[in-house]
């Protein structure tokens, strides 16, 4: 439980100091195994207002000069200063609050359990902390590796570690959302990484919004292309971790056939096409063959998809279309496998000759 993993923590010495009074320990108690929150929490602190970018001009959420960067310190200071008004807390108490939230992610990577950080997580928001780059890694780390801890809370079955109050207006606390909203919160403190986007990424595809999911996998690939010039054009393992990868992209593209959004779907398709770091695989050319296919666009009296002269098709729709994209998979891809070549031709048979998909 959240109780039992904190008290092992604040016996620590590396969370209680020499420096430390009782006094000050009874009042970071207090605060840290209070069932209620003694301050509302604000919604932008969980992602909720600001997960995607449109706050700002030119899209790019991370970008120092953006307001939702601006938007974030402005919510955290006066979260900050709310706790402040409420606690009385000295700097002596804010340090030693932030070192137990801190090493409560080491304690529990090292124990292999999730739940506590939930309610500790809760603690970071309510307090307004800023916590280093690091407390951040081992958060999200657990949190996002232990599905079946978070589904055990998420039903209630862990009544310890139930750290709401039922009384505050805030009704964000969603367990499943936490590594989502970890991930939002370092990479409003700190450069986006492409572990941190693929969880705000996949957060927002599970909530069916495909647009500002895609905003945040050209944030990424924009935050790559400064660190490469600043670098004078040499890749580090910095710059690696904040490449844009297939596996951030593809959920998006996913999201988009499954709604039926060809002109979107397209669109992405050839943005991930020209981004250097994302190597495509059969199934990619095969998830956009089939979606468009099985829309009926490959068919000579359909419509042209919206947009589709803008990204460099000659024709679009009918069978030059589809010709011009298998070019495409011809050149990037040597083979594609048995269920490819399956979902390509289910694909046509819906779309094309109006039959039912084939089952083989």
């Amino acid at each position: 439980s959240y109780e039992t993993s904190m008290q092992e923590v604040l016996n620590s010495f590396r969370v209680m100091q020499k420096k430390d009074t009782l006094e000050d320990l009874q009042a970071v108690k207090a605060f840290l195994f209070s069932r209620n929150r003694c301050v509302h929490i604000s919604p932008f602190l969980t992602g909720k207002d600001s997960s995607s970018a449109h706050d700002g001009d030119d899209g790019n959420d991370n970008d120092n000069g953006n307001g939702n960067v601006k938007h974030f310190a402005d919510y955290v200071n006066q979260q900050r200063e709310d706790f402040q008004q409420k606690t009385n807390f000295t700097n002596q108490q804010k340090q030693l609050a932030v070192r137990a939230l801190t090493y409560i992610g080491d304690y529990c990577a090292k124990k292999g359990i999730s739940s506590p950080l939930h309610v500790a997580w809760d603690k970071i928001k309510e307090a307004g902390l800023s916590p280093r780059n690091n407390a951040l890694g081992a958060y999200l780390y657990m949190l996002s590796s232990m599905p079946d801890e978070k589904s055990i809370v998420a039903n209630g079955d862990d009544d310890d570690d139930d750290n709401t109050d039922t009384n505050d207006e805030d009704t964000s606390y969603n367990p499943t959302d936490i590594p989502g909203q970890v991930a939002f919160y370092h990479d409003m403190l700190y450069k986006p990484t492409e572990n941190t986007v693929s969880i705000r990424v996949k957060t927002l595809v599970e909530q069916g919004n495909a647009q500002d999911a895609e905003i945040l996998l050209w944030n990424l690939s924009s935050a790559t292309t400064g660190s490469e010039n600043r670098d004078g054009g040499k890749k580090t393992k910095k710059d690696s971790d904040v490449m844009l990868r297939l596996r951030t992209c593809v959920p998006v593209l996913q999201l988009y056939c499954e709604k039926g959004d060809a002109s979107s779907a397209l669109r992405l398709y050839q943005k991930m096409r020209k981004a250097p770091s994302v190597h495509f695989e059969g199934e990619t050319y095969s998830l956009i063959l089939s979606t468009l296919a099985r829309l009926g666009y490959f068919r000579n009296d359909s419509e042209d998809i919206e947009g589709s002269g803008v990204m460099g098709y000659a024709a679009g729709s009918g069978a030059e279309l589809f010709d011009a994209i298998a070019t495409e998979m011809a050149d990037g891809v040597l083979e594609i496998n048995s269920a490819c070549a399956r979902d390509i031709r289910n694909g046509l048979a819906a779309g094309v000759h109006g039959k039912e998909p084939a089952r083989n």
